[in-house]
């Protein structure tokens, strides 16, 4: 319990409502579709081992945030790395990287070949202040571990992004980046 209350209070601090539900029930997952139902969240995080997460995340329209079982803090100079993929969910994952990488005053590589619109993605959102690391450099032994972040059905990222069902294409030089958070 002292571990929500936390979470609650760091994202009072942070001007982001968070609610966690924790009450006895019979059916879980029924519960929680439900409660997806009637609270409509704005977002919603869940752990990649948790037995209701197919059902939850069906039931959720708004953007989901999911976390490998047994994924660690990173590091607070943890660089961020996201693989470029087509799709929703991929340019949520570089949102959400871009974000990040923000917020923790670190550097986003943007792995992969997305032709133009991966290029126009960077330069957008190098343009608002996005740090890129330069590919080939050396980090060194003792850098910390990247943060992987990636879309909902790729596997290894230890944080997989799903994006708002039926979302537009997302405009890297609009999409707000909550630059002045600090995480």
């Amino acid at each position: 319990m002292e571990r929500q209350q936390a979470l609650v209070h760091r994202g009072e601090e942070l001007g982001v409502p968070v609610r966690v539900i924790a009450h006895p029930s019979a059916d879980v997952q029924e519960d929680l579709v439900e409660l997806i139902g009637a609270l409509r969240p704005q977002g919603m995080v869940a752990w990649s081992d948790d037995p209701a997460l197919d059902a939850v995340v069906a039931a959720n329209e708004s953007p989901v945030l999911l976390v490998q079982a047994g994924t660690t803090l990173p590091e607070p100079d943890a660089p961020v790395i996201v693989d470029w993929a087509a799709g929703g969910d991929g340019e949520a994952a570089v949102v959400l990287g871009a974000r990040l990488a923000l917020a923790r005053g670190t550097t986003l590589a943007l792995r992969g070949d997305g032709g133009r619109r991966q290029s126009a993605a960077q330069s957008a959102l190098e343009a608002r202040g996005v740090r890129f690391a330069v590919p080939g450099d050396d980090p060194g032994p003792l850098a910390a571990a990247p943060l992987q972040v990636g879309p909902l059905d790729a596997a290894g990222p230890a944080v997989r992004v799903r994006a708002e069902l039926d979302a537009a294409p997302v405009d890297f030089a609009a999409v707000p980046l909550a630059a002045e958070a600090a995480v």
